[in-house]
């Protein structure tokens, strides 16, 4: 005969073990989804962005901006930045009716341009810069804290799998 106390047991243990496997694998869908949306809304805003500088010749908004050398890495800090608000203001409601302003984990995206260069930022989970000067490559990674940059169109910097 089986005693209740073992049943229990090897109850609590199965339960522990599943819950071991399953925690680890919902964060990481939670964190990949919130990812994804971060993704998604660096299109859309891109998309809206690109089409306001057909109309108007260039990715400025207000004063002339800096352009960065080169097209395949940028330094953060030589372009200028614009103020979310300032962008709002350009592109809502004719090139998109409402722009994102948070990544998926609820941190601020961030903004810069040159005449003809704009690029998007989200600082990514953990909601800092991979650097205090950040010369973005282009680079995928795996890190759920990396920043996504997104630059005249293209991913620089993002997940693997872009």
């Amino acid at each position: 005969m089986v005693k209740p106390l073992a049943i229990a047991a090897a109850i609590a243990v199965a339960t522990l073990g599943l819950a071991a496997w399953a925690v680890p694998n919902l964060l990481e869908a939670m964190n990949r989804s919130h990812q994804n949306r971060s993704l998604a809304n660096l299109r859309a805003i891109s998309t809206a962005w690109e089409a306001r500088a057909t109309e108007m010749k260039t990715y400025a908004i207000g004063a002339k901006s800096r352009d960065p050398i080169d097209d395949t890495k940028v330094s953060w800090n030589a372009l200028t930045p614009v103020p979310t608000p300032s962008l709002q203001r350009v592109l809502q409601p004719t090139y998109i009716r409402v722009m994102p302003t948070v990544d998926g984990w609820g941190h601020p995206f961030e903004f810069a341009a040159g005449d003809q260069t704009y690029a998007i930022r989200s600082r990514g989970r953990d909601g800092r810069p991979d650097s205090a000067n950040p010369m973005y490559v282009m680079a995928r990674t795996k890190s759920f804290d990396a920043d996504a940059v997104l630059i005249n169109g293209s991913f620089l910097r993002g997940p693997e799998g872009l």
